[in-house]
């Protein structure tokens, strides 16, 4: 079976995950949300807790090897659609930060 990745990307608050729950919800997809899984893959490398609204203020290179790595244990082998919620822009502290989507 071939899988197919589809990411949605846009600003916070856009209704992203709105979105994806609802399409969910009339395809037999799987939905995975960029943040959580990088939260979940900088807790699993610091065995702490990372706040989800910490991230933006971490290392954009270290949170998109921690989101490959989540993602790769999260993925359901057996979905066909893979829908994720993702950003390719981030506020940061030191101001907008472009994530490229290699």
């Amino acid at each position: 079976m071939r899988q197919q990745v589809v990411i949605v990307t846009g600003i916070s608050g856009v209704g992203k995950t709105w979105l994806l729950e609802r399409v969910s919800q009339m395809l037999p997809a799987q939905v995975l949300s960029a943040g959580r899984l990088i939260a979940e893959g900088q807790s699993l490398q610091t065995d702490l807790q990372v706040p989800y609204d910490n991230l933006r203020a971490g290392d954009i290179d270290a949170n998109q090897k921690a989101l490959a790595e989540a993602f790769k244990r999260r993925l359901d082998i057996n979905a066909s659609i893979i829908l994720l919620d993702a950003h390719v822009l981030v506020d940061t502290p030191l101001g907008l930060k472009f994530i490229p989507c290699d």
